[in-house]
């Protein structure tokens, strides 16, 4: 079997079906899907920008959709702390009321680098030598991703009965 071949750069990929296509390099993500933004291959981190007015009050960060082994979080340039594990949420603590800057930093890993991308079998859920041997129904010419990166908009929990302080 011929060996993979990686191209590095600062470039994104468009993918239609098997076909696989340079673009011009991604300067701007949404929430959502990063491998189809144009980073269907990517390993590295990614560090999602935004901003949030707050009122004031004692406050928790929930991120209950992302595709990580890692996400942390930074509030105006300060570490707050990790998320890794349900509830997937970071007790903000109280923050002075106005205009606040998020950093939200998704790990990354090699699963859609060096993974089985044209393995098409259902519920695969396991990955081990033999997801590389597959034929017939198994294999598929198209690229087969797995979702990366924060899923779904976070969001930011105020009422107390809301926010589960985690220490």
């Amino acid at each position: 079997n011929p060996e993979w071949v990686y191209l590095l750069g600062d470039f994104g990929v468009a993918l239609d079906g098997m076909v696989a296509t340079l673009t011009e390099p991604v300067r701007h993500l949404t929430f959502g899907d990063w491998t189809t933004q144009g980073l269907p291959f990517y390993a590295g981190n990614v560090t999602y920008l935004a901003s949030f007015t707050h009122s004031g009050q004692h406050s928790a960060l929930h991120i209950p959709q992302f595709r990580a082994p890692l996400l942390t979080v930074d509030v105006d340039d300060q570490r707050v702390g990790p998320i890794a594990f349900a509830p997937f949420q970071l007790d903000l603590g109280d923050l002075e009321p106005g205009s606040h800057a998020l950093a939200i930093t998704a790990y990354g890993n090699r699963v859609n680098t060096f993974g089985p991308l044209h393995n098409a079998t259902p519920g695969k859920f396991w990955v081990g030598p033999n997801a590389w041997r597959t034929r017939g129904t198994a294999w598929t010419d198209a690229y087969r991703l797995t979702p990366m990166g924060i899923l779904t908009p976070p969001t930011i929990l105020t009422t107390p009965d809301s926010v589960r302080v985690m220490r």
